[in-house]
């Protein structure tokens, strides 16, 4: 069974508005509940069957996959996000499962789009300066997982996804880096992707980018991430693979479209990737979307499109994330 007339339609539509926007590169998540119970209230719809997906599922992810490329847009592919409280090997779960996770989606979904890179691993902590019971947690699933997935394609654009911040923006994913630079040699990761979501206000101000009467320098925080992530990185690529700002109690819509439009300028004139979190809000995850759930576009969706041009014009592939808002009649990847 492939996708309904009506879901192709929705995500059809969907992938025209965000190329309209000026969008040409597509992120996908994987997301699997890995039997996790905190999972149960979230939409049904965003989850693959663990450990092995069903052949519907795979089936309507490659469709999917297909429809960006056919769009003209490339897309990568996030395997596997932590499960229970920021934890691998939870509820049961062995590296046999997430092995054959992965292998169901390489053999049978994740070709029929323009693929360009493969992230294993999302929010990763592997530092020295970390809580060291995820810092283990993590280690360990990337020392098991890590080879593997290099096995399956030595040749291929493989990386992996760190938290980047704790007492700075950028912190936790320097501390991350250096694990990764001295515990990785055999073969280091192409890239690694980073996210950078301010969160307050107070943390703004204490960090001297918020001044007295709260005017924020949204480009100076951006420089700021690009300069001291790369400095961590070394010879390993840098991608700022979630950028966003949650609409809520601290932040409005217009601080969104401002800083969207500021920290693509910084991407753009550093020639470093980056990829919007997220196009459309959904109700669990948070208000980050260009799109509400009642499909009213944000003014970010505006303010972006010329900086997007300008990315675009130096072929950094603008990307955004995107799962398909949870239409009445559209279930992500099961049938209706």
């Amino acid at each position: 069974m492939s996708l309904t007339p009506t879901q192709r339609w929705a995500i059809a539509a969907d992938l025209a508005a965000i190329r309209e926007i000026g969008f040409n590169h597509i992120r996908v998540l994987t997301f699997t509940k890995a039997k996790d119970p905190l999972y149960d209230p979230w939409p049904q719809a965003n989850f693959l069957t663990f450990p092995v997906p069903t052949a519907d599922e795979l089936t309507n992810l490659a469709e999917f996959l297909n429809m960006t490329k056919t769009f003209g847009m490339t897309c990568e592919v996030v395997f596997l996000m932590p499960d229970h409280f920021n934890m691998y090997y939870q509820n049961g779960v062995t590296s046999a499962d997430y092995r054959a996770f992965i292998t169901a989606l390489w053999n049978n979904s994740i070709w029929y789009g323009a693929l360009s890179k493969i992230y294993l691993g999302g929010d990763l902590r592997l530092g020295d300066h970390d809580d060291p019971v995820i810092v283990a947690n993590h280690r360990q699933w990337i020392s098991d997982l890590w080879p593997f997935l290099v096995s399956l394609c030595p040749g291929c654009g493989l990386g992996m996804e760190v938290q980047a911040q704790h007492a700075s923006f950028w912190d936790r994913g320097a501390d991350s880096l250096a694990w990764i630079r001295a515990n990785l040699t055999a073969r280091p990761p192409t890239f690694v992707g980073a996210p950078l979501y301010p969160t307050s206000h107070a943390a703004l101000r204490a960090l001297g980018f918020e001044n007295a009467v709260g005017v924020v320098d949204w480009t100076a925080l951006t420089r700021d991430w690009v300069i001291n992530m790369r400095a961590a990185a070394g010879p390993i690529t840098v991608y700022a693979d979630e950028v966003g700002l949650i609409v809520g109690p601290e932040f409005t819509a217009m601080d969104q479209a401002t800083f969207l439009a500021a920290a693509y300028r910084v991407f753009t004139a550093r020639k470093m990737m980056a990829n919007v979190w997220e196009f459309g809000d959904h109700s669990a995850i948070g208000d980050f979307g260009l799109l509400t759930t009642d499909r009213v576009y944000r003014a970010a969706s505006r303010t972006v499109k010329a900086p997007l041009a300008g990315a675009r014009s130096v072929h950094l592939q603008p990307g955004i994330q995107y799962i398909p808002p949870e239409y009445a009649d559209l279930a992500w990847l099961m049938p209706e």
